[in-house]
This record gives C-alpha cells, sequence and structure tokens, in this order.
C-alpha cells in the first residue's frame, strides 16, 4: 500500500509530539487502531443481539448507528453511497440486523 499521501514530515511530527499528541506516520499506524474499532464494534452488535434473542428484525437509523458506533449522518451517507441497505417503514429508514452485521463484515479491515 502507498501511503506517501499519508507520510508527514520529521519536523512537523516532532513538534506534535512535544504537544502532547501522537503523531500518525503512515495508513500502517492506523491498522490495529480500526481493527480494535471494528472488532469491539462487531462484539458490541453481537452481544446486542444476544441481549434481544435474536427476535428483533430491524433497527431505526439512530439506534443501527449506535450499534455501530458511528453518527446517524454517517450511516445515512453510507446508505446514499449504496454501502449498506435500508429499508423505508413509515417515513424513517431501518436496517435489518442481517445487514448491519454483512456491513461490519464487509468493512472489516485485513
Amino acid at each position: 500500500m502507498d501511503c506517501s499521501h499519508c507520510v508527514r514530515d520529521a519536523g512537523a511530527g516532532l513538534a506534535s509530539q512535544n504537544g502532547g499528541r501522537r503523531v500518525v506516520n503512515s495508513c500502517l499506524d492506523l491498522r490495529p487502531v480500526v481493527e480494535a474499532v471494528v472488532a469491539e464494534t462487531l462484539a458490541t452488535l453481537q452481544a446486542a443481539d444476544a441481549a434481544i434473542g435474536g427476535h428483533r428484525l430491524a433497527y431505526l437509523e439512530r439506534e443501527a448507528a449506535e450499534l455501530l458506533g458511528v453518527r446517524p449522518h454517517t450511516l445515512r451517507d453510507a446508505r446514499l453511497r449504496g454501502e449498506i441497505v435500508g429499508t423505508k417503514i413509515g417515513g424513517r429508514i431501518a436496517y435489518e440486523r442481517s445487514e448491519l452485521l454483512s456491513y461490519l463484515q464487509r468493512n472489516r479491515q485485513r
């Protein structure tokens, strides 16, 4: 993977470290963080699924976003890009449990 677009020069990195912030020098530095967030979100969704006994068919956009750990507008934008399928029910968008799990699996970092 070419990370030249996200590499920062050494001087800027040094200044940021002195300010108490961690500097991301390449996309590869983010991989463990992203993988951990995806794993945690998937575990949260599976735990929520187990807690309700698998009887719930769908979640409203706000609920689905909360389960995924994103804001509702992030989920809406993913739906508009065709990355996830939502169903309009009574003027509101709902997402099937299976679609949320599939979305997480498709977006899992390798």
